[in-house]
This record gives C-alpha cells, sequence and structure tokens, in this order.
C-alpha cells in the first residue's frame, strides 16, 4: 500500500469533515493541542506522553506543547515546540510523507507556539489547556461540538484501516512469540518481554498495559502484573496489541495445557467457536447491544451443556443475571486511536445517547454499527470468586454446581479478542489473517 496517497486521501476526507463542522457551527477555524507531559507527584520525571487523540486524528507528528491550527479555506499549520534541549530528542515522527499537507512553523519556545494563534477569531480550541484556551477566548468545552468530531472519529479511513490492519499484523507475532514460551515453561515477565522483542516496541509505546495472566490471574480483567518467577502456568491469557501511527490493535487470545481440566478444555473450544460465530455477525445496521445479547445466551448455552449452571433456559439465566456471573464485561468497543475508541454511545452526530439497555446499561458501545467502522470482538468466560461467593447462598444457590465450579476456579478464565472492520454486510476480520486460533499448546 502507497502510505502517501492513503494519507493524502485522508487529509481530504479531515478537511472536508472540518469544513461542514465549521460551517454547522459557525466558527472560522479550531485550535487543538497535542497536550503536555504529565509529571509525576513530587518528581522530576513525566509519565509516557501520548497526545490528544484529535491531533493524532490529523497527523503522526507526536511531540507535545504543540498547537494544530485548522482554518476555513486554508491549509492546515502545525505549530511544532521544538526547543533547544539536548536532553531530549525532539524528532516527534522521523516518516515524511506527511509533512507537505501542512504549513509548518517550529518554536523554540512554549510561548511562541501560543503567540502564533494570538488574534484569532470564531474559533473553538481542543485539548488540555482550556484555561489559557480561554484567555485567548476561544471556545472551549463545546460538547456538541466535540460529539461531532467524535462521529467523524468513528468511521475509518483508507489510511486508518491500513494503520489497524498494520498493527494486528505486528502484534501476531508477539502473540506467537508469547505462545511458544508459554508452551515451553516462561513466566509473565520472560512472556511479556517476549513479546516486546517480538513486536519490536519498548512498553511505553504500546496502546495500552499487556496482561499476562497465568492460571487463576487470567480471571484477573485488567491483571496489571508480570510475576516473576510464578507457579507452572497450567493456563495463560495474554491481551496485548501494538500502535501504529497512534492506531491501536486490541487482540487477546487464551491458551492451556494438556494437563488441565477436561472441562476447561471444552469450554476453550466452546468460545472459540462461539467467538467466530460472533465475528460473523458482524455488518453495518446492526445494533452491538443486540450481539452482546446473543453472546449470553450463547454463553448460557454453554453453562447449561457443560451442567455449571442449572436453569430451564437462557432467558431464565440472563433474568436472574447468572451469566454477569461468568462474563462481567462487553462484548467489545470501538477501536482506533484509542484503544477504547469514541463514539460508541452516541445516537447521532449531536451526542444524544443511545437508547439504554435494560439488562446491560453499562456496555462502552449500544449502537447500530456503521460501514467501516472498527468494532472488537471479545466474549469471555471466567471464574471469579468476588462475583460467585455472593450466590453460594440465597435463593439462586440450587442453580450453580458448585463442585465443578471449585474445581475450574485454579484455571482463571477465557477470553478470545479480535478487531473487525464493519461492511455493509458482513465483517472483516483483521486479526485472525494474521494469528490462529492454536489454544492447545
Amino acid at each position: 500500500m502507497n502510505i502517501k496517497k492513503l494519507f493524502a486521501e485522508h487529509i481530504k476526507l479531515r478537511v472536508q469533515s472540518y469544513e461542514r463542522i465549521l460551517s454547522n457551527f459557525d466558527l472560522d477555524g479550531i485550535v487543538i493541542s497535542s497536550g503536555y507531559p504529565h509529571r509525576y507527584f513530587a518528581d522530576d520525571q513525566d509519565a509516557p506522553f501520548r497526545p490528544t487523540p484529535h491531533f493524532s486524528h490529523w497527523t503522526p507528528f507526536s511531540g507535545a506543547n504543540s498547537l494544530l491550527v485548522i482554518q476555513s479555506g486554508q491549509k492546515p499549520k502545525l505549530l511544532q515546540f521544538k526547543p533547544q534541549d539536548f536532553w531530549h530528542d525532539q524528532e516527534g515522527s522521523s516518516e515524511e510523507f506527511w509533512q507537505e499537507h501542512f504549513n509548518i512553523v517550529e518554536c523554540d519556545d512554549r510561548e511562541k507556539v501560543w503567540n502564533e494563534v494570538k488574534g484569532l477569531n470564531r474559533f473553538a480550541f481542543i485539548g488540555p489547556e482550556t484555561a489559557k484556551a480561554k484567555e485567548y477566548s476561544f471556545l472551549v468545552d463545546h460538547k456538541t461540538l466535540l460529539a461531532h468530531l467524535d462521529w467523524e472519529r468513528g468511521v475509518k479511513s483508507d489510511y486508518e484501516i491500513f494503520n489497524i490492519t498494520e498493527a494486528n499484523k505486528i502484534a501476531s507475532l508477539g502473540h506467537v512469540k508469547a505462545r511458544d514460551r508459554f508452551r515451553e515453561g516462561a513466566s509473565e515477565l520472560e512472556i511479556h518481554l517476549a513479546y516486546l522483542d517480538a513486536v519490536k516496541s519498548c512498553e511505553a509505546d504500546l496502546p495500552y498495559g499487556s496482561i499476562i495472566g497465568m492460571n487463576n490471574k487470567s480471571a484477573v480483567l485488567h491483571y496489571q502484573y508480570k510475576r516473576h518467577p510464578v507457579a507452572k502456568g497450567h493456563t495463560m491469557l495474554i491481551d496485548a496489541g501494538v500502535a501504529v501511527r497512534k492506531y491501536a490493535s486490541d487482540i487477546t487470545r487464551t491458551y492451556c495445557k494438556s494437563d488441565v481440566h477436561a472441562v476447561f478444555k471444552d469450554l476453550l473450544t466452546g468460545m472459540e467457536h462461539m467467538q467466530k460465530e460472533l465475528c460473523q455477525l458482524v455488518h453495518s445496521g446492526v445494533c452491538f447491544s443486540k450481539l452482546h445479547e446473543q453472546c449470553h445466551r450463547k454463553t448460557s448455552d454453554l453453562l447449561q451443556k457443560h451442567n455449571l449452571l442449572y436453569v430451564s433456559d437462557s432467558d431464565e439465566a440472563i433474568r436472574k443475571g447468572l451469566t454477569k456471573v461468568f462474563f462481567p464485561h462487553g462484548l467489545g468497543h470501538m477501536l482506533g486511536l484509542q484503544v477504547h475508541d469514541v463514539s460508541g454511545l452516541q445516537k447521532n452526530a449531536n451526542g444524544d445517547p443511545c437508547d439504554p439497555n435494560d439488562l446491560f446499561p453499562k456496555l462502552r458501545t449500544a449502537r447500530e454499527l456503521r460501514e467501516k467502522e472498527v468494532i472488537t470482538i471479545e466474549p469471555g468466560l471466567y471464574f471469579i470468586e468476588m462475583l460467585l461467593n455472593p450466590h453460594r447462598t440465597g435463593e439462586c444457590s440450587s442453580l450453580f454446581n458448585w463442585n465443578l465450579i471449585d474445581q475450574l476456579l485454579p484455571y482463571g478464565g477465557i477470553r478470545i479478542e479480535d478487531n473487525i472492520l464493519v461492511e455493509k454486510d458482513h465483517g472483516i476480520n483483521l486479526t485472525n489473517q494474521f494469528l490462529s486460533y492454536d489454544v492447545f499448546v
């Protein structure tokens, strides 16, 4: 693919989109800040810097304290903060394919950056420096304007799809290496380091902190540690992605060894089939909250099949909240510049909220999907004592097979996640073209 050509078309779409939005809101332009580093409390070190997503929607340049000026009828202007500093590198982006689309002004002082936007009238501002933006009489915290921009970010250009696909391709190399190291008996830390080596990335450049949990830790949904050493790993859940020009992949696989309980193996196989079926249901116009409901029905069927729940049908299991005990998170989320990308709960460009789903009110995505959006599909099934224990007594206690559940608790949980491009009549799996479902090692 010709990245220069893809980016040129991407910028053309951005200009057209912003021209419409500026006209709708009677604005002359928008100033977008890249943001600034955040310093740890009582320290002299900064947290890893990530640009404002709306800034990255325009350019892969990643330098802090810079401003992007989008003005109606003019070429976008990038005010790059490049101080005279021999302590830190100031490149921001080593690629040059994007630069011809901007008037670039380099400033060696932060005040010089802001001096370049003095006198701009009828401008909105996006970024964290809201107090300073108000001094310049910029419109800040305009929720309807942000809703329009978020809505536009939902639909991906070919440039964005290319980057997300590349992020899946690279992350898959890491997942294969992680699977191999798990087979060899490596610790969580050793597997994490092998993943970083395979994707050729440092930890700070990943789109999110990788999850590598063995045994019962695979049931901690956002398990954040990397134990070394660790007791022999029977099961492993790895949730890890890569960022390409700030666009993320978000991939999860669960693996188990031959000595795992036979029912857990069957559940893993069942979850694999379920996830594939759900991926095949993705297309434009499908309501994501309805897909989530279908996932719970399939989860109930799987639990009943293996005698973990004793219910008459899936309706009973869902009505009594029993499937939530085993599957407590959403089926997926929007994916793009942010791992949990924007607009999943918007009904329209104005930001009107989606109609609530009474059964599942806390979903990240609950509306009909649009063509060229990217979504994750990630059903899960976990044995989490915190969720199970309240049901050990009470009216629903007899509906659980506690003896079998206790046997499976040490193996943790299962999650399988792919990234799906939404098309008119189907979805395109951006993950499984690079990464198989070899769940047994």
